[in-house]
């Protein structure tokens, strides 16, 4: 694994044993891996949500439409959440067989960490070695 890699995986891990908890923090996070990105990955994110933005809807805690708007336009995503409060997502690069899926407690979460799963299947794809 590259070392982008490795940080998409620690996330992936963080979010499972819930160490990441606060969705603000979770985008925090994400939107900083998504900088880190290779070239083959940052054109996913490069219509994505400005830093900006990402402020102003934190700021009225509108965690779940900062994620959507985060994981991008190249992407197809699915968020439900039960009526017991558990979240699932699914998150589809476009154009890829692979999909990313994610299931926690808290929908932002789950979305970034299904997001980070489907990247992960991607790069791991022999035609992106």
């Amino acid at each position: 694994m590259s070392g982008w890699d490795l940080v998409l995986q620690q996330f992936v891990d963080d979010c499972v044993e819930r160490q990441i908890a606060d969705p603000r923090a979770a985008l925090t996070d994400f939107a900083g891996i998504i900088d880190l990105a290779p070239p083959e990955f940052a054109e996913l994110f490069e219509r994505s949500i400005t830093t900006k933005r990402l402020d102003e809807l934190c700021g009225v805690e509108a965690y779940l439409c900062a994620a959507i708007e985060l994981v991008g336009p190249y992407c197809g995503i699915l968020v439900t959440r039960s009526a017991t409060g558990s979240a699932s997502a699914l998150v589809s690069i476009s154009g890829e067989v692979e999909e990313g899926n994610f299931f926690g407690d808290d929908p932002t979460i789950t979305l970034l960490a299904a997001c980070a799963r489907a990247l992960l299947l991607l790069k791991a794809a022999p035609r992106c070695h």
